[in-house]
Parts: structure tokens; C-alpha cells; sequence
């Protein structure tokens, strides 16, 4: 047995060597993303006014956007005195993704401890990984993924803190909790969960009058730090927290600022007025089809669990089973009472992924459970062979898309969608504008002229020069007929392109076009 533990350790600690080799090999291929000079902005915005005084960021139109994170490489690109905005948009990407690294260490001491198998959290930290969009998007969306990295942390304090319940356990919940909420309020779902916790035990675990008098000045502590932290880590609301952070949350409470509308099920809807299946269709068509087989099974038993009274030795277990469905379904079923702008896919609910995949981590343990204790003979053989086949080809097929399409893993479908073709006819393709990076590439490669005018749909001047090298040679021009170089990803627009484009290069997935480069006039 012995021998087995230290094989498995073995094994997960040569899992996140690789992986984090793996990102600092791969780190600088991703193109750069519609939002980052936005989200950089935001963070220099910040800086300057902390280290600088400068009083600009009050006058800011996103002055009300958390930027907890966004303050982190702002600081690294003043230290160092970073001017090129190539390596500036680098690293960006390998600190989102050193954070998100950081949370998949959590992600698997979370399921380890839960399962109480090494082997079932290390399948927690792989499927997190073999979760193409999610896997690219750790690079580029300083948005999400802080955000959805932020709340696995939180969950696993959150579990610590009533396990083991001390001030040092009550700060540093605080602290995680105030670093997720100052990223996008919708933290805030963090500390209420903590106070519903304490609930739950009043009603479901006996315990003596001193024992919840000690439970609530532990929380009394944790929501005391908490305040002091949302304020220290958001330096918009140092001058006045409360009056600020209603801003923040009346910001948060329009949802509307965006304005514009994304394609679902092959329409273009108002991202404000998205149907309320809106998120489970795309979280269905962009999961590899084997997690969502194990899903349904271990939603099952865990709700079961839910109606049954804890036994003494299984508190944690049960305040785990009632996290991980508030975790996956409060913040849902709030979107649908709210109806906040929902658009580029599900990147907004990134953050209830873990919890999925712990169910359905539930559901492979229990697969594998109902096949040792009820079946018997060639057909348990049978069983688990099937399901072991099932799992190795579905595994297998979301891996060779990985490599085979990589940087566009952001691009995945499964089955569910149909073929690539169909789902860019039903679904939003390249939304971030990733792909454009390969195609200023290609026409620096063929034409050397000093001035190159360019027309990009739907991107950013500022995301040339950080794209590729040599982006000074291209200047950007509002107007398409002056241009030399048309450069399309087919995002609000079908391939009906006038007769004087002529295409000369493309990016595809699968034969299907996610982005063209035209030369225009010959």
C-alpha cells in the first residue's frame, strides 16, 4: 500500500511539473485578446494612482471594475521598466497563467480531501486541464480565470476555516474571499456562503451553547477581515469605501454597458435578453461529452446525500456536498432572477466549472462503486470496459484537438454542436480575435513595405503592436476602401464579401474558416 501512495504521489507531482513547463514553453503563442488593453489599462489605472497620486482613475469610465488582479502586472511591467508591448501582453499571459496553476494545486488538495484519494484528485486537476477553453483561456482572460481560480482557493478555505475554525484560518479565508470579490463582485456569493454555513450547522450538527458562541465570533472575525481586506486590496474605495463600493455595485446591478448581441443557436440575440438555458447549452456543447456522462449519476448521489442527516464523522463531507451545489447552481439561478448581459460563450460562469467537474467526479466514483458491489462476472467485466473504452476515445479526441489546433483551443465543440461548420453557423467562434495574431504574421512575411494600412473587424490599434514582432509596419485605418489588408474573424458577419477582396490566406479548424486576410484592389 505504501508502495501504491508513493506511486501516486509520484504521479501528481510529475503532472504539475509538466504542466508548468508545458506553459512557459507555450505561453507566448497565444494571440492577444479583444479585451487586454482594456483590462491593462485598468490596472495601470490603479497603479499610477497608488504609486503616483495621479487622480485620473476617479474620472475613469471603468473606474468601478475590480482590479485586484489586473494590479499584479501593471506592477511587474513599472518594475521592470517593460516598454515593449509584445512582452508586456507575455506576461500578462504567464502570470494568469501562474495563478491559475497555483489553483489547480488547491483544486486537487480540494477533491483529494474530499474523495479521500490521491488518484481522484489528480483526475480533478487533469480534467481542469483536458477543458480546452478553459485550459487557452488561462493564458489570455485575465477576467474569468482569476475569477474562477479565485473561487476554487475561496472554496477550499472556506472548507478549512470550518474544519478547523482559528483566526489565522478566519484571515486568510477573509483575504481570499476580499481578492475575489475585488476581481468581480460576484465574489460576494463567497461570504454569503460562509454565513449560510454557519446556519446549516445550527440546524444539522448538535453542539453545545459554547461551541456556537466560538463559531460566531469566528465569523464575526473572518466578516471583520474581510471588510478591511475588500478595502486595502480596491484602492478605488480608499477614499470612500462605502460610497464607492455602491458605485461598484449599482455598476454591477445595470448589467447592461456592453449593449451589443451575441449568436445562440444560430440568432443574434441581445446579450441582455439571452434565454434562461442560455448558460447550460453552451456549458453542454463546449465539455467533453465524458464529464457530462459522469455529471448526471453524481449530481444524483449528492443531492441524495443533501436529505440525509450527517453521521458525527462526516461533517466535512456534508458541508462540502452542500457548497459544491451552491457553488454550481446559487450563482445560475441568480443570473436568471437578475438577467445580466451574458455574451462570447459562457466566460462570465467559468467559475461554476470546478463544481461540475466535481460532480461528475461523484459520479465516476460511484460508476465505479455500483460495478465492484452489483454486478458480477462477464458482465461487470463488460461494464467497466465499456466505460473504461468510452472515457480513454472521448479523452483521447479532446487531447488531439488541444495539440492539433493549438493556440485555438478557446475554438472547442463537441459532438453536441455538430461539426465545426455547423456550430460557426449556430455559435460565437473567435470572439476574443486570437486568431488575427497569425494572420499580421502572414502578411509581414509577404509584404516588406515600411507602411502597411491594415482594416480589422472588431479589434483594438493597440493589439498590433502587442500582437506580433514588427508592428510598427502596420497602421490601422477606420475605413476599409484605404486599406491594402482586410483582415476578418466572421464575428457579426457572413462570408459575403465584396468582389474586390481577394482572400489570400486563412486560419481553419476542421476545413472551417475562423479568420481570413484579403488583399484588397488586385
Amino acid at each position: 500500500m505504501k508502495y501504491i501512495r508513493n506511486y501516486k504521489n509520484l504521479l501528481v507531482v510529475c503532472f504539475f511539473i509538466v504542466l508548468f513547463l508545458l506553459g512557459i514553453f507555450i505561453f507566448r503563442d497565444y494571440g492577444l485578446s479583444w479585451d487586454e488593453p482594456v483590462s491593462r489599462n485598468n490596472g495601470l489605472m490603479v497603479f499610477r494612482y497608488v504609486v503616483y497620486g495621479e487622480r485620473n482613475l476617479f474620472e475613469y469610465t471603468d473606474r468601478d471594475y475590480g482590479t485586484a488582479f489586473e494590479f499584479l502586472p501593471a506592477t511587474f511591467e513599472a518594475a521592470f521598466k517593460i516598454t515593449n508591448p509584445q512582452i508586456i501582453y507575455q506576461l500578462r499571459h504567464f502570470l494568469t497563467f501562474l495563478l491559475f496553476f497555483m489553483a489547480l494545486i488547491v483544486f486537487y488538495k480540494l477533491c483529494r480531501d474530499y474523495f479521500s484519494s490521491v488518484f481522484i484528485g489528480f483526475l480533478a486537476a487533469f480534467f481542469l486541464v483536458l477543458s480546452p477553453r478553459i485550459f487557452a483561456d488561462s493564458f489570455y482572460n485575465s477576467k474569468d480565470i482569476p475569477v474562477l481560480s479565485l473561487f476554487i482557493i475561496s472554496a477550499y478555505t472556506l472548507l478549512r476555516f470550518f474544519q478547523k475554525p482559528s483566526t489565522a484560518s478566519a484571515v486568510l479565508h477573509a483575504a481570499v474571499s476580499a481578492f475575489l470579490i475585488d476581481i468581480r463582485l460576484i465574489g460576494l456569493f463567497v461570504p454569503l456562503f460562509t454565513v449560510i454555513f454557519v446556519f446549516f450547522d445550527f440546524l444539522f450538527i448538535p453542539a453545545k451553547r459554547k461551541d456556537w458562541e466560538e463559531s460566531i465570533w469566528f465569523l464575526q472575525k473572518y466578516l471583520f477581515f474581510l471588510l478591511l481586506f475588500v478595502v486595502l486590496f480596491w484602492p478605488f474605495l480608499w477614499e470612500d469605501p462605502a460610497g464607492h463600493f455602491l458605485e461598484a455595485f449599482k455598476g454591477m446591478g445595470q448589467f447592461q454597458r456592453w449593449g451589443g448581441t451575441t449568436l445562440f443557436l444560430g440568432e443574434y440575440i441581445k446579450a441582455a435578453e439571452v434565454p434562461w438555458y442560455y448558460i447550460p447549452v453552451w456549458l453542454g456543447i463546449t465539455t467533453p461529452l465524458i464529464y457530462i456522462l459522469f455529471f448526471i449519476p453524481g449530481l444524483i448521489v449528492v443531492f441524495r446525500r443533501l436529505f440525509s442527516r450527517p453521521a458525527s464523522g462526516a461533517i466535512q463531507r456534508y458541508r462540502a456536498n452542500i457548497l459544491f451545489m451552491m457553488w454550481l447552481f446559487v450563482p445560475w439561478l441568480a443570473a436568471l432572477f437578475i438577467k445580466p448581459e451574458l455574451y462570447d460563450g459562457w466566460r462570465h460562469f467559468y467559475f461554476i466549472y470546478p463544481a461540475f467537474i466535481i460532480f461528475g467526479l461523484a459520479g465516476l466514483v460511484y460508476i465505479r462503486s455500483f460495478a465492484a458491489t452489483k454486478l458480477r462476472g462477464n458482465f461487470k467485466k463488460f461494464f467497466l470496459v465499456s466505460i473504461v473504452t468510452v472515457f480513454l476515445w472521448n479523452m483521447s479526441e479532446v487531447v488531439y484537438f488541444m495539440v492539433r489546433h493549438h493556440p485555438y483551443q478557446n475554438l472547442y465543440f463537441n459532438t453536441l454542436a455538430g461539426n465545426m461548420q455547423k456550430a460557426k453557423e449556430n455559435f460565437e467562434m473567435d470572439y476574443w480575435g486570437l486568431s488575427y495574431k497569425e494572420g499580421l504574421e502572414y502578411i509581414l512575411k509577404i509584404d516588406e513595405s515600411d507602411r502597411i494600412p491594415i482594416f480589422i473587424t472588431q479589434w483594438s490599434s493597440q493589439g498590433i503592436y502587442a500582437a506580433v514582432k514588427e508592428g510598427w509596419r502596420f497602421t490601422l485605418l477606420d475605413n476599409p476602401d484605404e486599406v491594402k489588408y482586410v483582415l476578418s474573424n466572421y464575428r457579426w458577419q457572413k462570408e459575403n464579401f465584396p468582389a474586390s477582396y481577394r482572400e489570400i490566406y486563412s486560419v481553419k479548424i476542421d476545413e472551417t474558416k475562423i479568420m481570413s486576410v484579403f488583399k484588397i484592389g488586385e
